[in-house]
Parts: C-alpha cells; sequence; structure tokens
C-alpha cells in the first residue's frame, strides 16, 4: 500500500507518514468523542491530542531525510505508541476500539519492510495494550473473548500487513530493475553503433578496393581484412544479444566463468574507452565451471562494473578496474576493485539494502539485485572499502552442481 503511494501519486515517504498521522489523529478524537463521558479529563484529553496535532505540524516542515532515519522512526513509533496509550487510559477505553488506532502504527511500521522491526514493533504495542489491560483490572478469560482475542490479532494483521508490503517490494524492485536494464541497455546501443562504425568502415573501404584490384594476393588480404572486420562486428551483436537474453530463472547450466567475466567486459568495453577506464584482466586459467544462470550472473558482473565506472566518471587521473578471478576451495571468487574514492563507513552496512543509493540520480536497487541473483545461486557477495582508497567487491558462487 504505501509503495502503491509512492508510484501512483509519488508519495514521499514523509508526505506518506503525515497522512497516516493525521488519519490516527482524526480516527482517535472520533472514538473519543463519540465514547466520551463526563467523568473523563477533558483538559488533559486536550493537551495530549494538542501534542499529537502539534508534532504533526512541526513534522511538516521537517527536511525529507529526516524521515528516512531509524532513528527517528524509532522516535515517531515510541512517541505515538504513548500518544495512543494516554488517551485509552484517560478515557478508560478498554471497552472501546480506541486501540484499533494500534493498527496504524503496525501498518506503518510494515511499510518498511523490515520483517524484525515490524515483528519488535507489534510485540511493543501488545506488551503496554497487555499492561493497560492488567493495570485496569481485566481478566483474560474465556469468557471474555473480545478482549482475549486482541492481543494475538495485533500479530496476525502484522503479518497480513508485512506479507502485502513484502509482496510489494519484490513487484517494485522487478520493476525498477527492468527499467535499470533497459536504461542500461540504452547506453550500451549508443556505444555499440559507435563502436560498430570502424568495422562497418573497414568492410566499405576494402569492398570499393576489392572490385579495383586485380592483384590476387591483395584480393586475399582484403577478403581477410574483412573476415576479421565481420567477426568483430558478429562478437559485439553476439555480446549485446547474450544480455537482452534474460534467460528463465530456473535455467541453469555451466559455465566458465572467465568466458563469462570477458563477454561481460566486452559489452561495456566502448563506454569503459569513452570515459578512459582502464580495464585490468586477472583471471585465473583453469577455473572449475559453475552452475548458473548465464544471464542472471552476467546482470551481476554488469552492475559491478557499470558501477564501478559511475564512480570513476568523476575522478581525475588514472581511472582503472581491476576484474580478478581465483579458485578457493570449493568455491569461485570474482572481484571487482576500482580505485575511486571508496564507500564510507556508515554505508558499507547498508550498500546491499533494497532502495538505498548514494547517487542522486540512481535507484538503489543494482546491488540488491545483485544480492538475490547471488544468494540464489548459494553464493555470497560482499564488499571491503576504506574511504579514499577504492571498493573491491566480491561474488563467491560454488563450483559445479549447487542445487
Amino acid at each position: 500500500m504505501m509503495e502503491y503511494l509512492r508510484k501512483t501519486f509519488s508519495f514521499s515517504e514523509k508526505t506518506i507518514l503525515l497522512i497516516l498521522r493525521f488519519l490516527m489523529f482524526f480516527v482517535m478524537l472520533y472514538l473519543t468523542i463519540y465514547n466520551f463521558q463526563e467523568e473523563f479529563n477533558f483538559m488533559l484529553l486536550t493537551i495530549i491530542f494538542s501534542v499529537f496535532l502539534c508534532s504533526n505540524l512541526v513534522f511538516v516542515f521537517l527536511d525529507d531525510n529526516i524521515f528516512r532515519r531509524k532513528t527517528f522512526r524509532y522516535g515517531v513509533f515510541l512517541f505515538d505508541v504513548v500518544i495512543i496509550s494516554s488517551v485509552i487510559y484517560f478515557t478508560r477505553g478498554i471497552d472501546t476500539d480506541l486501540y484499533l488506532a494500534y493498527f496504524l502504527i503496525i501498518f506503518i511500521a510494515s511499510g518498511t519492510r523490515n520483517i524484525a522491526y515490524t515483528f519488535i514493533s507489534t510485540i511493543v504495542v501488545a506488551s503496554i495494550y497487555s499492561l493497560l489491560l492488567t493495570y485496569k483490572g481485566v481478566a483474560f478469560s474465556f469468557d471474555n473473548p473480545a478482549l482475549l482475542l486482541r492481543i494475538p490479532f495485533f500479530f496476525i494483521v502484522s503479518f497480513i500487513f508485512l506479507y502485502y508490503a513484502q509482496i510489494e517490494k519484490r513487484s517494485v524492485e522487478n520493476q525498477v530493475a527492468r527499467m535499470d536494464r533497459l536504461s542500461m541497455l540504452g547506453e550500451m546501443l549508443a556505444a555499440v553503433l559507435h563502436e560498430l562504425k570502424n568495422p562497418l568502415t573497414i568492410i566499405l573501404g576494402y569492398a570499393s578496393e576489392l572490385d579495383k584490384t586485380k592483384d590476387v594476393d591483395r584480393q586475399r588480404e582484403i577478403w581477410q581484412d574483412i573476415v576479421e572486420a565481420v567477426q568483430k562486428s558478429s562478437k559485439i551483436v553476439k555480446n549485446i544479444l547474450s544480455y537482452v537474453k534474460y534467460s528463465d530463472e530456473s535455467e541453469k547450466l555451466m559455465i566458465g566463468v572467465n568466458d563469462l567475466v570477458n563477454s561481460t567486459i566486452d559489452i561495456l568495453n566502448e563506454q569503459l574507452k569513452i570515459n578512459r577506464i582502464e580495464v585490468v584482466r586477472n583471471l585465473s586459467p583453469d577455473l572449475p565451471q559453475i552452475l548458473g544462470n548465464y544471464g542472471y550472473l552476467q546482470q551481476v558482473f554488469l552492475n559491478l562494473i557499470n558501477n564501478a565506472r559511475n564512480v570513476l566518471i568523476q575522478c581525475k587521473g588514472l581511472r582503472q578496474v581491476t576484474v580478478s578471478t581465483f579458485h578457493k576451495g570449493k568455491k569461485i571468487i570474482i572481484s571487482v576493485k576500482d580505485n575511486g574514492p571508496g564507500i564510507k563507513k556508515e554505508s558499507l552496512d547498508k550498500i546491499f539494502d533494497p532502495f538505498f543509493t548514494t547517487r542522486t540520480e540512481g535507484t538503489g536497487l543494482g546491488l540488491s539485485l545483485c544480492f538475490r541473483i547471488v544468494k540464489k545461486h548459494k553464493g555470497n557477495i560482499y564488499v571491503k572499502s576504506k574511504y579514499g582508497e577504492g571498493a573491491e567487491f566480491f561474488v563467491e558462487l560454488p563450483i559445479g552442481e549447487n542445487d
């Protein structure tokens, strides 16, 4: 639902949180007025609702980036729990529907798509509500099934929210990943068209000369040059087609890692040349094969090398990407290293999180997609970096049959 709001109406996290908190405010206000009794402390309730309303008004003027911070979200969660619990306590609303406001908090937590955070939030809500019931002398018994079922109902609703949030998350990730792929394909096609000019010019020139010359030896030389130019053009087209053919996830074949790495570099070769980026290949010979999906694994290395390219474009001096392969135990390890500025320490733990990016034009799904693909191949992916000294990504894949 929250991702739907983001996509359909281009709502930011700040806007969505404000909408849900204003909704929470009016729901509680309505239920309080509906259940209002003379013994309620009108002044105290007015203060509580005023504080809640003022907090939303203050949030309106806060920077959008603040709403992405975990500590801020935790603080808002605790604040909202205290507000709702206070309203229930001071209105003696144990027997009313005021507890339903808790579900909006659980819904907001599930919108983060973080299973641990959502589960802990639900435990906190259920525990505080249980304490309120106990403090008010409500007995948990089968004689009062309506109250008895409220606590497990918190968890049931939490799992439902989280389940659909995860489905929506996967759908959004796949859509953005396809958009990223098409965007990368567009960049590559532009570079490929530029690269195809050379062999096509050679073929055209030699074909014209072939028509004029009568020297048999010269004709053989020309034919050889034409064949080489055609082979180069064929290789360029073949590399692009291998990328376009994004094979079914279940299709796995025995793959030579060095061939996979070389074909991936060849796809990006022209773009790397244009950006004056040197590629060093340290490929260990005679590596055992791996079982995997060629198209998906190629996507991993395309993303890693292209990320290095995007980083190095901003750098002056030598721009270098080093791709290495080696065999260790029952694993093949592929590393992609750049001599760029590196990754800040606070970003390292979040680098593979969906939608996390340090680039203003990035989607934050490239490395998340790499993580998912490698895990589905029963492998591992991680990064080592010291800010100011470049970054090195490692992909570990099991040898041979990994099913």
